[in-house]
């Protein structure tokens, strides 16, 4: 039989003491994620210092625990049509196991057995989840449309240029 608590957990820094859930294999603790984290930044977006949220949950298994859950953040960036500030949010999965003498070529993180600490789990989910590219909308025409038009979808047929007859022979050459 599975043991469930439901009630969320104090996080102190992001650390949570799990040395009570290791207990009995199979039991569960809720815990809600409210922190502030570094600010992370990636080409021109960066997170912002809103707090990310969301609702973990943490299972006995052996040998350590696994830390599931969605987590949202909060971005801003500028756009990469218009250049004028944009901001969003986006939530991330958590899907990790802590072990206990875990090796480091395994997907695992390894801890202590007692405390799992959230904070570069969290930071590195975030940091990959950051738009590479945002837009402020979907059609955002940029600051020229007229002369700079922006495609939506396909790009409309241009006129062909005529192809240098010297690469005439890169046609005949099959890959296999």
């Amino acid at each position: 039989m599975h043991d469930k608590k439901t009630s969320p957990v104090k996080v102190n820094r992001l650390k949570v003491s799990v040395a009570d859930l290791r207990k009995r294999l199979g039991q569960q603790l809720t815990c809600t994620v409210n922190a502030v984290l570094p600010r992370l930044e990636i080409i021109a977006t960066h997170s912002t210092q809103d707090p990310c949220v969301g609702e973990l949950v943490f299972d006995s298994i052996e040998r350590g625990v696994a830390v599931t859950g969605d987590v949202k953040f909060f971005w801003e960036g500028e756009c990469r049509r218009c250049l004028e500030t944009t901001k969003g949010s986006q939530s991330v999965r958590i899907d990790e196991i802590f072990q206990v003498d875990a090796s480091q070529d395994d997907e695992v993180r390894h801890f202590d057995g007692v405390t799992v600490d959230l904070e570069p789990v969290l930071t590195e989910a975030i940091a990959f989840s950051l738009p590479l590219a945002p837009l402020c909308k979907a059609s955002c025409g940029g600051p020229a449309p007229d002369e700079f038009p922006a495609f939506i979808g396909e790009a409309p047929e241009m006129d062909k240029e005529e192809v240098d007859p010297r690469w005439d022979a890169l046609k005949t050459m099959k890959f296999e």
